[in-house]
């Protein structure tokens, strides 16, 4: 999470959706104990953060996320906790028992709605299911929904290649936004992390995992209107 009370703006990392870079980009507003008495930490749902705020402060800033196709999703946090083990290299087809797995393993990770596995949209919400959130990016258009949220919060990201170049890799990143914290110049440029090898996540799926994913996560599916291989 970032919260910014001088730009006005909360972003709230669901993980695994590009939350990296968009950290990255956004670091330098993040404002060290902003919330005197609520939770601290990097994947924190609003729902934990609205009692924070007063009705009026709360509906003056501007708040988002980012949401990413479910399967390619399960698939990459899959990925993800199982980065220590030979799996992602030897791991030729998503099965049933990588599924069942990867399930039981989510049900560490809980954020949200008390008592409920990990899912994109619950993170996002109330207890009734209203979003929490003023925008919802997607993974898919990360480039340009950032710009989206950038025009919104009065930052200028910079797109061309001089700048995107120079901030591919830490160092190069690290200077350009000394310099323009040095100078007060409200330029963000977004970074490219974390660049994933292996192909895309269509080829992984059996019949099986694919409806798998399309019947635990029906809800993801239905309130961001995702499509397998869309």
């Amino acid at each position: 999470m970032i919260l910014s009370h001088r730009r006005k703006f909360i972003y709230f990392a669901a993980g695994k959706t590009g939350t990296g870079s968009i950290e990255t980009a956004l670091h330098r507003y993040k404002e060290s104990g902003a919330l005197a008495r609520g939770p601290h930490g990097k994947h924190i749902p609003p729902l934990w953060v609205r009692p924070e705020f007063p009705e009026e402060q709360w509906s003056h800033y501007f708040k988002f996320g980012f949401v990413r196709n479910p399967w390619d999703w399960v698939l990459s946090n899959y990925f993800w906790n199982k980065r220590d083990t030979d799996v992602p290299r030897s791991m030729q087809k998503f099965e049933r028992e990588h599924f069942e797995e990867h399930w039981e393993i989510m049900k560490q990770f809980q954020r949200g709605l008390p008592g409920e596995n990990r899912f994109q949209h619950a993170f996002l919400s109330d207890e009734e299911g209203r979003l929490l959130v003023d925008f919802v990016g997607r993974f898919e258009h990360l480039e340009h929904d950032f710009a989206q949220i950038c025009a919104k919060i009065g930052l200028k990201n910079l797109t061309n290649a001089p700048f995107k170049s120079l901030a591919s890799s830490p160092t190069g990143l690290l200077y350009l936004n000394r310099v323009c914290k040095l100078l007060k110049l409200d330029y963000v440029v977004l970074p490219h992390l974390k660049k994933g090898s292996r192909p895309a996540y269509v080829d992984y799926y059996t019949d099986e995992t694919r409806q798998l994913v399309a019947d635990r996560y029906a809800r993801d599916i239905e309130a961001f209107g995702y499509e397998f291989g869309a």
